[in-house]
């Protein structure tokens, strides 16, 4: 029990005299059940109404179980000396401890001329929990329906799960798929798709549709254990986790069983069914080659075993972990205590107020626990500043970051406002019972003041991240600039070539007759003209007719001279040495002339006798010592980079290779159309416009950077992934900043 000092002030009005029977008295339909182990008693009560659970101290239970509404608080006082000599309990202490009961509804007063102070402080601790119940916005539960007949009538089918025969199989295949994981950890990481792949919306909704699932047979596991050892479960719901739809079980009637290690079993049949599922997945996934089998068992492996790892195995955050090294130690109401152990050490520090020891009657570390304490409140902030910044990298492309802003800021303000109210009320009740040393209270309020604000001025590394494609640096483009079939094809992409070797040839038989036929006109009106020279001197008015005669001739010659060009331009020279590379496939409309259609990409040998229409891209040539990567920046970016900025590169096929360069343009326009890569791998966020074209959600800008000339490995056409790193940037100008891009609205 805690001091109830603080409370005495309130308490005035009624403490006229403790001889006076106390009008409270406990509930007679609760359920109460002796738990713990021999060296360290409690008990555990149900309340079956609001079917929640309380557990008790030996000493707790019995002032709890003298609350008769007969029973005085001297006589309290008195039967629990004769119990537990040499501790006694003051008149505050048993106020208090009556006041906390109250609040959670273990007592009722039968009248309320003496009860409220009680009353008073049960409502402000029900405020409280209402409060915390709103900012929990990223735990909501909603209650369902009673499975307890359907989990009893399912039992024996599932019975078999819990043999130890099973439980030994199980451990061998964890085994196995472990060695399995070890041995092929370099494919495991190059088979798995990027976070930002992760948070594209295809991906995201298979990923959380598969946590879902997951999900929902994990809290089965939990009901079915419950069940297999004796207990009930009443209750089965949604809980939308970090907005995530899963099921959740209340199995909290385990926590009347004696046998702790049936408690343990029953927190960890989850993490036992995750663990299964993950280990099954990694065999399918080592036995299955690539396809969508392959892909669902890597979501259903890594997704499994993450979240067995930093959720619910992890005894940081108050699910299954935490209840299973509860057990373990010993200590019911293990994150409670141990933040209030480290709320006494953070009293005498700021306050210098001494408050009750909370492991008081229990041999356990304060140290150990305190540590536990601190790390458990700063890991929940971690975890909230985790999910919010997920949440703001989801909706960026999509202009929602206001959103998860005003999220964000609603629940991290409440916290603080919650913390902010608890020290002014502490200084409050302090000040009133002229406990409160304002001068140390000064100094270490200093001090921290300072700490906090040198912490927000710290300065961290920034960097933007980007998909990029790696594109030859100095390249040129062959395009077909005559029309004609394809008669023969000298191309394969990544051959070698040098500069002014035949490419291709095309056969345009229509422009083979034009030439011809020009030919003809060009030779008979030369003929003309000589005619008329010679008739020049018998006839002298034939001189007129020869200026006319001479100007058809010249518009013969460069008609003729123009298509004799356009069949030079049928056979494609290489403008410069280097590697052949294809170009994407194109849908080209048929021509009259042509015999088949392109098929696949131009340069492929079964294009031969295809047409080919003048502007289509043949081929590009390019330096194999010039590589660049091309990067798709958001324009909220882009905006903060320069020329010359160093950039890393890693692929996507050879994650292990870092490619250094430095940034040589930045485009000034938008992107107007996605590049099919970055389409069909869905690395960049799409939407339709008026004309049913896939645009970018956001405006995008492409940025070149050339590669450094050591770069091996950099196939031309490969995705990566490109991080360039920016000016340091204190927590304060980064918080500043968001807010700023955040409020702006684009109207």
């Amino acid at each position: 029990m805690t001091s109830g000092s603080q409370q005495h002030s309130e308490l005035n009005p009624e403490q006229d005299s403790t001889t006076h029977p106390l009008p409270v008295e406990k509930r007679r339909d609760l359920i109460v059940s002796q738990t713990g182990s021999k060296t360290f008693l409690l008990w555990t009560i149900k309340d079956p109404v609001a079917e929640k659970f309380y557990q008790l101290r030996q000493q707790d239970f019995f002032v709890f179980s003298q609350l008769d509404g007969q029973v005085s608080i001297t006589e309290i006082q008195n039967r629990f000396y004769l119990n537990h000599a040499p501790q006694r309990l003051s008149s505050e202490q048993v106020l208090s401890f009556v006041q906390r009961l109250f609040a959670q509804g273990l007592v009722q007063v039968n009248r309320y001329g003496t009860s409220t102070a009680i009353k008073s402080r049960a409502d402000r601790i029900q405020q409280t929990e209402r409060k915390q119940k709103l900012t929990s916005l990223l735990a909501i539960r909603f209650r369902g329906i009673d499975p307890d007949r359907w989990l009893t009538a399912s039992l024996p089918y599932v019975k078999w799960c819990f043999s130890p025969l099973v439980f030994a199989a199980c451990l061998v295949l964890l085994i196995f798929a472990g060695s399995v994981v070890f041995a092929e950890w370099e494919q495991i990481f190059r088979d798995l798709p990027s976070f930002g792949t992760f948070l594209k919306s295809g991906q995201l909704i298979w990923f959380m549709a598969t946590i879902g699932l997951i999900k929902i047979l994990h809290e089965l596991a939990h009901a079915f254990a419950c069940k297999y050892f004796g207990g009930e479960c009443h209750e089965l719901g949604v809980l939308l986790l970090a907005f995530t739809p899963c099921l959740y079980c209340n199995v909290s009637d385990a926590w009347l069983m004696k046998n702790r290690w049936h408690r343990i079993a029953i927190s960890g049949a989850g993490i036992y069914l995750e663990v299964i599922i993950a280990s099954i997945s990694t065999l399918i996934w080592y036995w299955t080659v690539p396809g969508m089998i392959h892909t669902i068992s890597l979501y259903l492996m890594v997704i499994s075993s993450v979240s067995t790892v930093f959720l619910n195995g992890n005894p940081l955050l108050r699910y299954d972990g935490y209840y299973i090294l509860s057990d373990l130690v010993e200590i019911p109401n293990l994150r409670g205590r141990s933040q209030e152990l480290v709320r006494t050490w953070w009293m005498k520090l700021f306050f210098g107020v001494r408050s009750a020891d909370p492991l008081r009657g229990q041999p356990a570390s304060k140290v150990l626990l305190g540590l536990y304490g601190i790390l458990s409140g700063l890991y929940i902030w971690f975890v909230v500043f985790a999910i919010i910044w997920m949440l703001y990298q989801f909706a960026k492309p999509y202009g929602l970051q206001p959103v998860v802003v005003a999220l964000g800021v609603f629940m991290l303000s409440s916290k603080i406002a919650g913390i902010g109210q608890s020290i002014i009320g502490t200084v409050v009740s302090l000040e009133r019972q002229n406990r409160l040393r304002k001068l140390r209270f000064s100094s270490v309020a200093i001090v921290v003041g300072i700490g906090v604000v040198f912490l927000f001025m710290l300065e961290f590394p920034r960097r933007i991240q980007s998909p990029c494609i790696i594109e030859p640096g100095g390249s040129s483009t062959v395009f077909v600039s005559s029309p004609g079939q394809v008669e023969f094809v000298n191309l394969q992409a990544g051959s070698k070539i040098r500069k002014d070797a035949e490419l291709a040839r095309l056969k345009n038989r229509e422009l083979e007759r034009e030439v011809l036929k020009l030919e003809g006109r060009f030779k008979q009106q030369q003929k003309h003209i000589e005619l008329l020279l010679q008739r020049q001197s018998r006839d002298p008015s034939v001189a007129q007719e020869i200026p006319s005669a001479q100007s058809a001739l010249m518009s013969y010659q460069e008609q003729l001279e123009s298509k004799q060009e356009d069949l030079k331009r049928l056979t494609l020279l290489a403008p410069q040495s280097g590697v052949i590379l294809s170009v994407d496939n194109l849908k080209l409309n048929p021509s009259q002339t042509s015999e088949f259609n392109m098929n696949g990409y131009v340069i492929a040998a079964r294009n031969e006798g295809a047409w080919l229409e003048a502007g289509v891209k043949l081929c590009v040539i390019a330096d194999e010592k010039s590589v660049d990567a091309v990067l798709y920046v958001d324009q909220a970016e882009a905006v903060l980079l320069k020329t010359g900025q160093k950039v890393r590169v890693v692929s996507h096929d050879q994650p292990d290779q870092k490619i250094v360069g430095a940034i040589i343009e930045i485009s000034s326009n938008p992107l107007t159309t996605i590049p099919p890569t970055l389409l069909r791998l869905e690395l960049i966020p799409y939407e339709p416009d008026g004309d049913g074209r896939l645009k970018p959600v956001r405006p995008i800008h492409e940025v070149r950077v050339r590669l450094q000339p050591t770069t091996q490995g950099a196939s031309f056409g490969q995705t990566g992934a490109a991080v360039i790193h920016l000016a340091s940037e204190s927590i304060y100008s980064s918080l500043l900043r968001i807010l700023r891009k955040s409020v702006t609205f684009e109207l």
